[in-house]
C-alpha cells in the first residue's frame, strides 16, 4: 500500500473522461505523498546513532538528547523522511 496525493488525482481525473482502465491506469500514475520505507529507515538511523551528532542543532543548548531525539523522529515524520 502507498500513501498519494488525492488532490492532484482528483484534479486529472475531473480534466478528462476515462473508463475504468484508465482511471487505474492514473491512480498508479500518482506520485507518492509519503514515503514509509525512507521515514523507516532515517528513523533506524537515528535510532541506531548513525548521524552525525557535530550537526546537531540542539548541542550548545539545555535541551537534552532524549527531547533532540524526539523533535528529530518528529522532524523525519512530517516530512516523510531525511529532514534532520
Amino acid at each position: 500500500m502507498r500513501l498519494i496525493n488525492a488532490e492532484k488525482l482528483l484534479e486529472d481525473i475531473r480534466r478528462s473522461c476515462m473508463t475504468s482502465k484508465d482511471v487505474e491506469a492514473l491512480v498508479n500514475a500518482q506520485p507518492t505523498a509519503y514515503d514509509l520505507d525512507k521515514v523507516v529507515e532515517d528513523l533506524e538511523e537515528l535510532r541506531d546513532g548513525s548521524y552525525d551528532f557535530d550537526c546537531c542543532p540542539y548541542r550548545d543548548t539545555d535541551i537534552s538528547c532524549d527531547k533532540c531525539h524526539m523533535i528529530r523522529a518528529v522532524d523525519i515524520v512530517r516530512h516523510g523522511g531525511s529532514q534532520v
